[in-house]
């Protein structure tokens, strides 16, 4: 279920850019025949249990505590079934602080002062100030409530580690955000945001989570020097800054179903970066940079507008997984032969001809997807992958292949590829 959670709330977020950033892009109407299958995978979605889906994607959650009065050590979390804070919030903070112990039946919010703390699901749409003054809250909890802004006084928990405002309707955030010294996971995903406060100078944060929300820029994050994971996919960022370079441990870059036009020469300072993931974006040139990131091993470039790859690509030398379908690739450069550790590539959708005659150098590749080029042979050197255990060659003008492939033990080409059957197998060469 996990799985599909966050296949579908993928899916979904992809096609609907897709169609808002260009309708008219699609070369066929397949593209929309998915949008539908991924309004159905949304019915689906708002299906699937509530508690079920926080289980998924809430690792860390205080413990559910039967009765108020049975505080533990570790955390506060409100009770289950607690009536929604339906909070107006043009009336005073005192006012809103009334309501929210009405709402929690607790006489005072210092009850709440407790290591974590848990006040997801309560139909806020605003915070007390004075909730920001419990000093000892080290997780707060706020996501699937109906929040628009968060207090000034934010930057006052500087005790927080962790802070989750994921599924809420913030349209901003408050510039004291970037005073919370110690916060190491913010979770900020399907909100309204559409701009982000210019400082954010967490130094101690790992894990950004901006996915799902209205932003068309990013500002300088060079001051995120402990970031490890960016997820801004499914935003209407048209660029990602040069500042980026500067995030020197970070790891994993989910950018996928933006406007992305370009990538900054400078991303070869992300030394790293595992795994880089642009699918559906409008990139139609790679910068020669890109081969000079030595630890990616997750390449995900689908759905763009590609006609080539640099000559550097071949210095990705610890790729292991590259993703280049429904591009308009017309032949790969000399230099990937050089990728020693690929293990599985996905070229379907293009618009080759030819494959390099070194491609049998790729020693490790085992899966291989070509479909829908214009391939009219293969390489003699592909009688050389020696661990190749998936060909999928369909749509393409074959007539004839190596004949060295039916030696290949393990290979699959039976299930949606080409049967050997309805090919000529020939010998090239002595």
């Amino acid at each position: 279920e996990l799985k599909l959670w966050r296949q579908n709330v993928e899916l979904i977020g992809k096609f609907r850019h897709l169609l808002a950033m260009d309708p008219d892009s699609a070369e066929d109407d397949a593209q929309f025949e998915e949008l539908d299958s991924a309004d159905e995978l949304d019915a689906r979605f708002e299906e699937i249990d509530d508690d079920l889906i926080d289980d998924c994607v809430q690792p860390v959650r205080c413990a559910e505590m039967p009765v108020v009065d049975s505080l533990g050590q570790q955390g506060y979390a409100a009770k289950a079934g607690s009536v929604d804070v339906e909070i107006n919030i043009n009336i005073s903070d005192e006012a809103l602080e009334q309501q929210l112990l009405k709402a929690l039946d607790i006489k005072d919010l210092s009850v709440l002062d407790q290591e974590c703390l848990d006040l997801s699901y309560k139909g806020l749409n605003h915070l007390p100030e004075r909730l920001t003054s419990l000093s000892s809250v080290r997780n707060l909890h706020l996501e699937r409530n109906r929040l628009v802004v968060l207090p000034v006084s934010l930057g006052k928990m500087q005790e927080l580690r962790e802070l989750s405002v994921w599924k809420n309707e913030l349209v901003e955030l408050p510039k004291s955000i970037g005073r919370l010294a110690n916060l190491e996971v913010l979770l900020l995903w399907q909100n309204k945001l559409s701009r982000l406060p210019d400082d954010l100078a967490l130094s101690q944060l790992r894990s950004l989570h901006l996915e799902s929300n209205e932003l068309t820029v990013l500002p300088d994050l060079s001051g995120l020097v402990a970031l490890r994971e960016l997820h801004v996919w499914a935003n209407r960022l048209e660029e990602l800054p040069g500042s980026l370079s500067e995030l020197t441990e970070l790891e994993e870059l989910h950018a996928e179903s933006n406007m992305i036009s370009v990538l900054p020469d400078e991303i070869h300072g992300l030394c790293k970066l595992r795994c880089l993931d642009l699918q559906e974006n409008r990139l139609d040139i790679l910068p020669w940079s890109i081969g000079l990131l030595s630890q990616l091993n997750f390449l995900q470039l689908s759905g763009n507008r590609l006609r080539e790859l640099p000559s550097s690509f071949g210095g990705l030398q610890a790729l292991e997984s590259l993703f280049v379908c429904r591009n308009s690739l017309v032949q790969l450069p000399d230099s990937f032969c050089n990728l020693q550790q690929l293990q599985e590539l996905h070229l379907e959708r293009n618009q080759l001809k030819h494959l390099p005659p070194c491609f049998g150098d790729l020693a490790s590749l085992s899966i291989l997807h070509l479909e829908g080029n214009r391939l009219g042979e293969l390489p003699e050197s592909c009688c050389e992958l020696s661990k190749l255990v998936k060909l999928c060659i369909l749509e393409n003008a074959f007539d004839s292949l190596p004949s060295c492939l039916d030696e290949l033990s393990g290979l699959d080409l039976e299930h949606d590829v080409v049967p050997l059957d309805t090919l000529q197998l020939v010998h090239r060469g002595p």
